[in-house]
């Protein structure tokens, strides 16, 4: 089954799996979202697994993932099923906000990333407060 990969502000994941958007084709059943992970990592090697992983080898906290523009999978739920044709969007987890409450906030890029950020699912979906959390 085929998913399609994209990668927003994280250019060392970019440049380990050679460009911004992939369709990496994945084995074995259920898909999940782990699923995926483990076989990006197996495709692309260590530098691939250095941007995912922390040191416990779990999704590094730093990234955020985004299912089809609609909703984030946190680390607790990459057990997800996915279904042929999911687009899976891998990002920095940018949140900020007052009074202890989380919220996505727009991302602050430098200007080479801008016209990226302006054009990516992210951006768009959270200019249309249509980004939920899971």
């Amino acid at each position: 089954m085929k998913i399609k990969i994209e990668v927003l502000g994280l250019p060392a994941l970019s440049q380990a799996i050679g460009k911004r958007e992939i369709e990496l084709a994945i084995t074995g059943r259920p898909v999940t979202v782990q699923r995926v992970i483990d076989q990006m990592v197996q495709a692309f090697g260590s530098s691939a697994e250095r941007v995912l992983r922390d040191d416990d080898g779990r999704l590094d906290p730093t990234i955020q993932i985004a299912l089809n523009g609609k909703k984030f999978i946190t680390r607790d739920r990459l057990d997800t099923v996915l279904k042929a044709g999911d687009t899976l969007t891998f990002m920095l987890l940018m949140a900020g906000g007052t009074g202890g409450c989380a919220r996505m906030e727009e991302p602050s890029f430098s200007s080479g990333f801008q016209q990226a950020a302006e054009k990516s699912v992210f951006s768009r979906l959270l200019k249309k407060g249509q980004m939920q959390g899971s």
